[in-house]
């Protein structure tokens, strides 16, 4: 049906388009056929491009799927406090914190003031700041 409906538009066009060059039966009916190829084309086209849309339709839902998991995945890693790197020290007899903020290898010397830091990064160890005991693995927060 659809395609008689464009025959018949063509041959139509064909009359009155090219009325003026006053086109034989045979020059019509050579522009009708050439218009017919080129719908088949088309059609072909057509097809091929809507079995693309959806191939692409399927990528696309499967990308939000990803999507949609990463960004669950980002939310719970921004939720996590983020600790700074730390190193540790083992305290040894006659150790405060003051005194091995100064060791080399916690932060040098001069830099007593910086106990605070190892106290709060071991609150769960040290209950009072001037009470640290020999043997404890001391977290030294890095910047």
């Amino acid at each position: 049906m659809k395609t008689r409906n464009i025959m018949f538009a063509l041959m139509v066009f064909a009359t009155i388009g090219y009325a003026q060059e006053k086109l034989t039966y045979v020059q019509a009916t050579s522009l009708i056929t050439q218009y017919k190829g080129r719908e088949t084309e088309l059609q072909t086209s057509i097809t091929n491009g809507t079995a693309e849309v959806d191939s692409l339709k399927n990528v696309i839902a499967q990308l939000d799927v990803e999507i949609s998991t990463l960004t669950t995945r980002l939310e719970e890693l921004r939720a996590v406090p983020l600790e700074p790197e730390c190193t540790y020290y083992v305290v040894k007899e006659g150790d405060f914190l003051a005194k091995l903020a100064e060791y080399k290898e916690v932060y040098g010397r001069g830099n007593y003031a910086k106990w605070p830091k190892i106290y709060n990064a071991n609150r769960d160890l040290i209950k009072h700041p001037t009470v640290i005991q020999p043997g404890w693995k001391l977290k030294v927060p890095r910047p």
